[in-house]
């Protein structure tokens, strides 16, 4: 191999597969290949029967996967970051031109 300290291993026993783009699980936070990344390809203990409940979901707040805008009296929020360049301030889709809020 010429690039032995690279990838990581599979996870899931049995498989202990070297992958270069690992992909860690949402739930267990453990680290497997492309084949058992999923859930219910690694039986993973913290989803039960691999039914992602909402009950399951308590404990993660979706609010900090959102970016509220920065716009007085605007209530838009969205899920992918959009800086201002100048300001430096988090503004929706509607507002993010600097000329629209500055």
């Amino acid at each position: 191999m010429e690039f032995p300290g690279l990838g990581l291993q599979c996870a899931q026993e049995g498989c202990a597969q070297l992958d270069f783009l690992p992909l860690k699980c949402a739930h267990c936070q453990l680290i497997f290949c492309k084949d058992h990344h999923q859930p219910a390809n690694h039986v993973c203990p913290f989803v039960k029967d691999n039914v992602v409940t909402d009950e399951d979901l308590e404990g993660t707040k979706r609010e900090k996967w959102q970016q509220r805008c920065s716009f007085p009296d605007c209530r838009a929020k969205e899920l992918v970051p959009i800086q201002c360049t100048k300001c430096k301030g988090h503004f929706c889709l509607n507002h993010r031109h600097c000329d629209q809020h500055l």
